[in-house]
């Protein structure tokens, strides 16, 4: 047989990423990994989006364009310090930390770092968010010790 590429070429669903050098590349990486967040959908969108979906949910369970999507995506992060980094886990991603402990890679003086927050999109939605439909993410083999604490409001299926 012939010789494996390294490093292997990855999927699409797999992105790997390398601790920032700098304050530009720190925001660079922030705006990349908001791609991977669960920006907020209402009923309208959700409904503009899904023009075949005849399916009549409640306003406040479209919080996601990705809560009814079929792609995943592990975000690899590589050994090494990440800093002021901060960004939500959303529907179908998996944050992988791939230093041989936790400590390899860590995320500082950030705010929030990786996290769920609850599904406070909707402000007429008390008591202001829950953890009812948070689920499908999961975190592993990394460190961190943000400023507002570690938010991880799930509900099923996100192993922490």
């Amino acid at each position: 047989g012939q010789d494996e590429p390294n490093p292997p070429q990855l999927p699409d669903s797999m992105v790997l990423l390398h601790p920032p050098q700098n304050d530009q590349a720190a925001d660079h990486l922030n705006e990349i990994l908001q791609e991977y967040s669960d920006p907020k959908l209402t009923l309208a969108e959700f409904q503009e989006q899904n023009p075949s979906s005849n399916i009549q949910f409640p306003e406040f369970t479209h919080t996601s364009a990705k809560h009814f999507s079929n792609q995943r995506t592990a975000l690899l992060f590589a050994p090494g310090e990440y800093p002021n980094i901060d960004f939500e886990v959303g529907y179908y991603t998996s944050v992988i930390g791939l230093g041989e402990s936790p400590d390899d890679v860590q995320f500082t003086n950030c705010s929030k770092g990786p996290h769920v927050p609850a599904l406070d999109k909707f402000t007429d939605r008390p008591p202001n968010g829950s953890g009812l439909n948070t689920f499908w993410r999961s975190v592993e083999n990394f460190a961190t010790n943000p400023a507002e604490g570690m938010h991880w409001v799930v509900s099923q299926a996100a192993p922490l």
